[in-house]
């Protein structure tokens, strides 16, 4: 069903709006912003081969040590979505039991190429450009296992003809960083599975993992599922006091009445909710759960603020204005593991 997540803007922006300053929503695509990073297994290493198949037109997003991935960050402004190649950014992979990732930057090291085994509480060099690819380092006792569970990932841009990355990565190797304006950061963690392969390539090695984890290993059902991206194939919309409804593929273009409330009722399709069992780390401590991984939805648009809000407890609702406007709305799915989608359709406002 449509999400809770576009209902105000942040506590800070709230505050200095008090004091006279005006802001847009987060929701308002008025200037550059990452709406996502995506992690796809692209290919799959020897601790890959026993996993169950996931649905033919669905990416893997969950890798096991000595898969490769790639990395980009999808971004889009008030025209749409951005050249992201254009931004010249850079990718940066830290330690992930460690404090923020963008604090490791400041560290001597930072900036080495990455290797196999990352020096605790500093972060390595992984690449450069709008898609990097990075694979992920064997299972080793040389490291302690929670380090080895998963791994965590900044970006950091600058914005042509403003601001190099160059410089904003000189910002951030200051001891307190503050102006940051005009650069574009981007985070993204990364989980390692599923534990069922995890638990082979431990056992296979000589690895003795701690814990939850040593006790279930792969036994618990959906082991050797792994985790996959899902997908934004349509958007249910509905007048909620006219009962008339659209159903708007990915990429599509609807005509909305003017002056009206368009309830956002549906984004999800029922096959990506994925029953499995999972590990993670919390410090030092391994946890292993098993259950039905939920969607959450964040909307942005190109368009005033005003056009998209929350009035019940259950659905967005598009405020159309006069006929003639036109804008994008954008659905950003993801789950807990890390998974995510983005997709849009574009909006026209038609007379009554």
């Amino acid at each position: 069903m449509g999400g809770r997540t576009a209902k105000t803007s942040s506590l800070a922006a709230l505050a200095l709006a008090g004091c006279g300053v005006a802001f847009e929503p987060p929701w308002v695509l008025d200037e550059a912003r990452v709406l996502a990073v995506r992690i796809d297994v692209v290919e799959e290493g020897p601790w890959s081969q026993g996993l169950l198949p996931i649905p033919a037109d669905r990416v893997r997003h969950e890798p096991l040590p000595m898969d490769t991935v790639s990395i980009e960050a999808i971004i889009a402004d008030a025209d749409g979505l951005v050249d992201t190649a254009a931004l010249a950014p850079r990718w940066f992979r830290c330690d992930p039991t460690f404090g923020p990732c963008f604090s490791l930057l400041r560290e001597p090291d930072e900036g080495q190429p990455c290797t196999d085994v990352l020096p605790p509480e500093t972060s390595c060099w992984v690449g450069d450009g709008a898609r990097v690819e990075w694979t992920v380092p064997p299972l080793t006792d040389e490291v302690p296992f929670e380090q080895q569970v998963a791994h965590r990932f900044a970006m950091v841009s600058g914005r042509p003809g403003v601001r190099s990355t160059e410089d904003c990565l000189a910002e951030l190797a200051e001891p307190y960083y503050t102006a940051l304006d005009e650069c574009i950061l981007a985070y993204a963690p990364m989980l390692i599975g599923p534990i069922g392969g995890l638990s082979v390539a431990a056992d296979a090695l000589g690895i003795d993992p701690p814990g939850a984890f040593d006790r279930t290993g792969g036994t618990l059902d959906g082991s050797f599922q792994p985790n996959f991206h899902p997908a934004l194939v349509q958007v249910l919309l509905q007048d909620p006091l006219s009962g008339e409804s659209w159903r708007v593929p990915e990429s599509g273009t609807v005509q909305l009445p003017a002056h009206a409330e368009i309830w956002i009722v549906d984004v999800g399709d029922p096959r990506d909710r994925q029953t499995r069992a999972y590990v993670e780390a919390l410090g030092e401590e391994i946890l292993v759960g098993y259950g039905t991984e939920n969607f959450s939805e964040l909307y942005f648009v190109t368009a005033p603020g005003d056009v998209l809000r929350t009035i019940t407890d259950l659905y967005t609702t598009i405020y159309t204005d006069a006929p003639g406007e036109t804008f994008e709305l954008f659905v950003v799915l993801s789950d807990r593991r890390g998974s995510q989608t983005v997709g849009s359709i574009r909006i026209e406002v038609v007379a009554e």
